[in-house]
């Protein structure tokens, strides 16, 4: 059974609905002129493609990420299908680029590691970049690793997480791959060929340097030892016990970790007491002490116009949660988050260790276009890339469209038509057109912007200046 991705009034279920649009009989529209929108890939079914055809003839289910690799070819992830794929342009017309398998059999799972990368299953790939040796790094959300693709050797590797959805792993020297990480949904290297990575569910950004260490960047603060945080005592009602940021308990006024006890009732059976704790026990019977100060995992807002240490984001972490929270670095070293839980864009300077606030009030919603960018408002922004004018693009996830920043700091819409979904416009302007939760941008080194259509199982192209 394919698995369900959930969205605040969304839902994809498997295949087989009937409330999907027929199989294109003709070509998409063609584009000849900037800003025009069409189809490249993508039938408007959700199913498993064919290869070597040519990409509108090809189903995906969910497209997420792409990138363009060393040898132009556009590389985009299959989501629902659990694969990595190439489109190869060519002299022909778009219509006739044909589309292919890289990485991924189509079963979902986490096994092929240290192997050729066709025959490797994995659980859900995220996200997507190339690294200054031309090989393919693969987020690998519901595996929480790091996949590297050598393309020249043909050979798949796991560089980073072990696996298991947790978080650890901080300041080991070359213990990138006994990391845990939970849910990676975006990667990208800066200058100096380290590696970012959102670390979704853990509210974090880390990054692996070249000794191969994993440090966290950006989010996640620590409890203290005392049980408080940011001045505030944390503990429970009947000031017994610890909580964590969701309120749940985690130890006793001695950091002993608890357990909830079964309810206690009377001779007749009738109960008596419920929700009682007790210290949690090992095999020996000796209390199991609690390592304080703990994570902060519940994501929030803050640090802005400060280090980036102390700062704090926020992505969706539930079983619910959808992949989020995308980064994108300049050449400059300026790092661009896509701080979806915030409905913010942040902007962290690499180099000076300090973040802002790009553009979003925090408030979910549609509004500002033609304003400045810090009075827009966004509905969970799950993805940022840069134009080659300097504007930043991004994917306002449930708002169905792409906008973009200027570096007057002025927001305006790319592609779609904020605030409505559906699917129309090939061959025309990308502002007529209508998108569905698209996922995923990607700007390719000639200006074009490819466009995850998610929801229509499309990916789409707008044309930049020639």
């Amino acid at each position: 059974m394919m698995w369900r991705l959930i969205l605040p009034g969304f839902l994809v279920v498997a295949a087989c609905t009937t409330e999907e649009p027929a199989k294109p009989a003709a070509p998409p529209a063609e584009c000849k002129a900037a800003g025009c929108i069409t189809t490249v890939i993508g039938t408007g079914k959700a199913e498993f493609g064919d290869d070597d055809v040519a990409g509108w003839k090809s189903a995906i289910y969910t497209p997420q990420d792409m990138t363009t690799g060393p040898d132009g070819k556009l590389y985009y992830i299959d989501w629902n299908n659990h694969r990595i794929r190439v489109l190869a342009p060519d002299a022909k017309p778009p219509n006739e680029w044909l589309t292919t398998t890289l990485v991924g059999t189509g079963e979902l799972g986490d096994l092929g590691a240290g192997g050729p990368p066709l025959k490797a299953r994995m659980n859900h790939p995220t996200s997507l970049a190339f690294d200054g040796s031309g090989r393919l790094l693969i987020a690998a959300w519901h595996n929480s690793k790091i996949k590297r693709v050598d393309l020249k050797a043909n050979l798949l590797e796991d560089i980073c997480g072990t696996g298991a959805r947790a978080f650890g792993g901080d300041g080991v020297v070359g213990g990138a791959k006994a990391a845990r990480l939970d849910l990676p949904s975006g990667i990208a290297l800066d200058s100096k060929q380290e590696l970012y990575l959102a670390d979704q569910a853990n509210q974090r950004i880390r990054k692996v340097d070249g000794a191969d260490t994993i440090t966290t960047v950006i989010g996640a603060a620590w409890w203290t030892d005392t049980g408080k945080k940011e001045g505030a005592a944390q503990l429970d009602k009947s000031g017994k016990y610890y909580t964590d940021c969701s309120g749940a308990l985690i130890a006793d006024l001695d950091k002993h970790a608890v357990v909830k006890d079964l309810a206690i009732k009377d001779a007749s059976g009738k109960r008596v007491e419920q929700n009682t704790w007790s210290k949690q026990k090992d095999a020996q019977g000796n209390p199991i002490p609690v390592v304080l100060p703990a994570l902060d995992l519940c994501g929030g807002f803050g640090g802005d116009g400060g280090p980036m240490a102390e700062a704090r984001i926020m992505s969706p972490k539930a079983q619910s949660a959808y992949p989020a929270g995308r980064i994108h670095i300049t050449k400059q070293d300026v790092m661009f988050i896509a701080d979806s839980g915030n409905n913010r864009i942040r902007k962290a300077d690499l180099k000076a260790g300090t973040i802002d606030t790009l553009a979003g009030t925090g408030t979910a919603g549609y509004a500002g276009d033609g304003g400045p960018a810090k009075e827009a408002q966004f509905n969970s922004p799950v993805d940022v890339d840069e134009l080659p004018d300097g504007r930043i693009l991004v994917a306002d996830l449930l708002n169905h469209c792409i906008r973009a920043i200027d570096k007057e700091g002025k927001i305006a819409t790319f592609a779609g038509q904020c605030g409505k979904r559906g699917f129309s416009g090939d061959g025309g302007g990308a502002t007529a057109a209508l998108l569905n939760t698209p996922f995923a941008i990607h700007v390719d080194p000639k200006g074009d912007v490819w466009v995850a259509d998610s929801f229509n199982q499309r990916i789409r192209r707008v044309l930049g200046s020639k």
